[in-house]
Parts: C-alpha cells; sequence; structure tokens
C-alpha cells in the first residue's frame, strides 16, 4: 500500500491480483490501469479471456439465483436455476447495434410490445418498421390452411374448419363474413387468377360484371403516345347514315343467367354495327357480341363537321343567287 495505490500481489514480474486506485475509486483484477470502477483482465499471461463469476451460496434448485442490479432494485439481470436468464427492467428494454450513437434496434416495452428498427414506441405486440420474412415456416401438404393471429398476437395456421362453422367451398370464389357468427359464405367475387368475375363464375374478359355498373366517372386511357397508326376517320357521314337506331326488350326470361336489364331500351343492334365498324364489336367466348358505344363518339363528330361543311355550301350558293322578290 502507498501513495493512495492499495496492492495485492505476490510477484514483481505479473500484474497485481487486486489494485485499487483511491484517487480515481477505480478496482482493476489482474491490472493495474483500472479503466472502470471495476475492471477485470485475464491474468494468464498466454490467456484470452476473462469472466466476471457470481456464485450464489446454493444452486440446485428452483428459486436459487444470482443478480446483477443496477442503479436501484429495477434494473438487474438474473440468473436463476432451472429457468434461465432474466433481463428485467422497469421502464423498457433497449437494443443497440452499431457505433457509439448507434440507433434502436429492437425495444420491448413495459407493456409488452416488441418493436424492430422503429423511431418511436411498439404500439403492437410485434411492431416492425421494414419488411418481415418468414422462412421455414412449418406446413403440411393439407388443404384450406390459413395464417391467423389471435388477440394475443400469437401466429397460428389453422384448418378453416377449426375457425369457422360453415365456408364457402366454390373453388376461385371469395369468401365474406356471413350474419351467423362463425361462418363465411360465399361472394358475388370470383377470382381464377386471370379473369375476374362479379355475379358470374365465368368471367371471359379482365373484370365482367353481370349487372348494371354505376359510376360518377368513366375514363378511358387516350394518351397520344399510348397509339400508333393513328388515320382521321372519313366519310363518318355517310357511315352514320348506315346505322339504324332501335328500341327494344332483353329477353331477359331466356338469358335470366346473363342478369339482363328488364324494360325498354334504346341502341343499336351488334350485327348492324359490325357492317359498317367492325372494330367497335366484340364477341365473348361464347360468341355472343357486344359493343364499344363510346367508339361511336369521334365518328358522331366527323360526321357533324362533314354536314356543317355541306350546310355552309348550301348557304354560300344561296347568297350567290339572285333575290327575286327585290
Amino acid at each position: 500500500m502507498g501513495s493512495n495505490k492499495l496492492y495485492i500481489d505476490n510477484s514483481n514480474t505479473r500484474m497485481p491480483l487486486i489494485y485499487g486506485d483511491f484517487d480515481i475509486d477505480r478496482v482493476g483484477i489482474n491490472t493495474n490501469n483500472p479503466r472502470f470502477e471495476l475492471h477485470v483482465k485475464d491474468g494468464n499471461d498466454a490467456g484470452t479471456e476473462a469472466s466476471l463469476f457470481i456464485e450464489p451460496q446454493k444452486w440446485n434448485a428452483p428459486g436459487d439465483f444470482g443478480e446483477l442490479r443496477v442503479g436501484d432494485p429495477f434494473h438487474y439481470l438474473r440468473a436463476e436455476f432451472s429457468v434461465g436468464m432474466t433481463l428485467y427492467d422497469f421502464n423498457q428494454i433497449l437494443f443497440r447495434v452499431g457505433g457509439a450513437n448507434a440507433p434502436i434496434r429492437m425495444q420491448i416495452a413495459n407493456n409488452g410490445n416488441v418493436g424492430i428498427g422503429l423511431a418511436g414506441n411498439p404500439t403492437a405486440r410485434l411492431h416492425t418498421s421494414g419488411t418481415v420474412r418468414l422462412e421455414n415456416l412449418a406446413l403440411d401438404n393439407s388443404l384450406n390452411r390459413i395464417l391467423v393471429v389471435d388477440p394475443n398476437g400469437n401466429v397460428f395456421i389453422k384448418t378453416v374448419s377449426s375457425l369457422v362453422n360453415t365456408n364457402c367451398t366454390t373453388v376461385n370464389t371469395l369468401p365474406k363474413v356471413s350474419n351467423t357468427a362463425g361462418d363465411l359464405t360465399c361472394s358475388q367475387i370470383f377470382d381464377n387468377g386471370t379473369h375476374v368475375g362479379i355475379g358470374t363464375a365465368t368471367p371471359s374478359e379482365k373484370l365482367e360484371v353481370n349487372g348494371n355498373i354505376r359510376t360518377n366517372i368513366s375514363l378511358i386511357a387516350s394518351d397520344k403516345r399510348f397509339k400508333k397508326d393513328i388515320q382521321p376517320v372519313t366519310k363518318a357521314l355517310s357511315k352514320i347514315n348506315q346505322l339504324t337506331g332501335v328500341g327494344y326488350s332483353y329477353r331477359t326470361e331466356e338469358f335470366a343467367k346473363s342478369n339482363l336489364p328488364a324494360g325498354k331500351s334504346l341502341g343499336f343492334i351488334a350485327q348492324d354495327i359490325e357492317k359498317v365498324f367492325p372494330e367497335l364489336v366484340h364477341r365473348n367466348a361464347e360468341g355472343y357480341m357486344s359493343v364499344n358505344y363510346d367508339g361511336l363518339i369521334p365518328v358522331l363528330v366527323e360526321a357533324i363537321k362533314e354536314q356543317q361543311a355541306q350546310i355552309e355550301e348550301l348557304k354560300a350558293l344561296v347568297r350567290q343567287q339572285p333575290d327575286a322578290h327585290r
């Protein structure tokens, strides 16, 4: 002991077993240069390990434990026999990886919520900012399996039959919750991976609706950059004169599955349109025809322009005629 230092050693060639520096209030084990309040260094010259061992007086039954506490009784690391390690904090536990100012990589809040990669507190049992990948998730070859999250945040793979009393069994039809608790029923939406049908299980288009559609605005892609082989519409008036507008009623009873509207309608016959404007007529897989009525708009515009040109010519001729009553 000397110069406000404390030594416990028995060799002049090795570091002291215990070294205390009262000026800086630090203790070193196997080092005379403690950098912290307690600094433990491997005493073996050729060694590469240093350990701090806390051994309880008794360590052979549940309830036997050793602890390392910091600051107050509510911040500690405990090892308990047959239980394992417990890291405890009254507020939250934070995990940082990186440099001195590394951000929080993971946190466990005092309500049990776990956050990964968050800037704030987790608001769910598992709250992550970023992508999530599940690898080697236990599966089997059974059908009708779904991924389920229970109210406690636990994730399970369950059979549909274990969760609902009745279910929609129509292939490719989206199920929906029925008015009966625990039951699923079939919706009107059919999706075979290629086409989607509403009210039909045999859609022939990307989206086919068996019934009326109501919308505030209907938009059609018309940007010039999408188009090629652009040609003006010619002889529009003569083509319009070949069309015949008709009134009609749909044969709803004979084509009940088509869900055609009842009552009187006005329009054209697709077969007649095809003779004049074949590009405006479409046949489905069953051969039934439909008409692109919007495609008639540019024809009508050009027909009006042609007709107006004729009117202007007639006006000019009239102006050239002498006034017989003058």
